[in-house]
């Protein structure tokens, strides 16, 4: 069972970066990116390096404010989503694609991407385990942590002067809703495969 796990934790992984590919091709990168390209200006690093370092930012404020170890399934996105998007940006063909569509697609697949590995429960990777300490400080669903905290990183990059594009904004607005969406029937299908409690 542990292998299809981690099988399960790699294809969310890969959706996720498919989806933040399809929001790059649409001129509307995710928030955390946005803002990651936002610090890499004032930064004497890679953009992948930025990203790695803000990311371990991250995991630090999870474990010590939300009380959130970091799991395999931690090092996997930090490690993973970066290669997986590397491929993604070399194979797809988006130019002929509306971008709405791009837009309004990423945004389905970058959710169900995070609900598919975090219900792998093998940890969650820096940004997914912000928006579920944001749950539990604040009291509020996922997709409404999701929703603060994405417009957090985009005032962040507002902040250290980066304006984002109008697909930022809207992938802000949308991506939590849809991944608590898709929380709920990746939970549904667990719980249906679940075998029955004996009487």
């Amino acid at each position: 069972m542990k292998i299809i796990k981690y099988v399960q934790a790699v294809v969310g992984l890969a959706l996720l970066a498919l989806g933040i590919t399809l929001l790059v091709a649409a001129e509307g990168p995710d928030p955390w990116g946005t803002f990651v390209l936002a610090l890499k200006q004032h930064l004497p690093f890679s953009l992948g390096v930025t990203s790695q370092l803000a990311g371990v930012f991250l995991i630090t404020l999870n474990f010590f404010w939300g009380k959130r170890r970091p799991g395999i399934a931690t090092i996997m996105s930090m490690v993973l989503v970066g290669i997986f998007i590397d491929v993604f940006q070399k194979v797809l063909a988006t130019d002929a694609v509306p971008q709405i569509l791009l837009l309004l697609f990423g945004i389905g697949v970058e959710a169900l991407g995070i609900a598919v590995y975090v219900r792998a429960d093998l940890g969650e990777g820096p940004v997914e385990g912000t928006m579920f300490v944001l749950t539990d400080k604040l009291k509020v669903s996922v997709g409404v942590a999701k929703v603060i905290q994405d417009f957090s990183f985009v005032i962040g990059a507002v902040v250290v002067g980066w304006m984002p594009q109008w697909g930022t904004l809207v992938s802000a607005l949308g991506v939590g809703p849809a991944t608590q969406f898709f929380l709920r029937i990746v939970q549904r299908g667990e719980n249906k495969k679940a075998p029955a409690a004996p009487k």
